[in-house]
């Protein structure tokens, strides 16, 4: 289905989220103190079972001193896991 397709593309942001946070050596709350946003939002957002906003992104790089890129590439190539390129 559509939703299932979408949540499937969530994952890889979601677990690129996860490696950033532990890069930096923070919780899940002190990364939500930093973005200035609640701690459930970070873990709904590294659940990888809800929408990722591109605004929160773009604060969640900002929040650590990152920069994010996206790619995109062939249905038929294996997918590569996104990954956020220090600044």
């Amino acid at each position: 289905s559509r939703a299932s397709t979408a949540l499937t593309a969530v994952t890889p942001v979601a677990l690129a989220v996860v490696a950033l946070r532990e890069r930096h050596g923070l919780t899940q709350r002190a990364l939500a103190e930093l973005v200035g946003t609640p701690q459930p939002v970070v873990a709904r957002l590294e659940s990888g079972r809800h929408p990722v906003e591109i605004r929160m992104l773009a604060r969640i790089a900002d929040a650590v001193g990152e920069t994010w890129t996206v790619q995109f590439g062939r249905r038929s190539e294996p997918a590569q896991e996104p990954q956020v390129v220090g600044a």
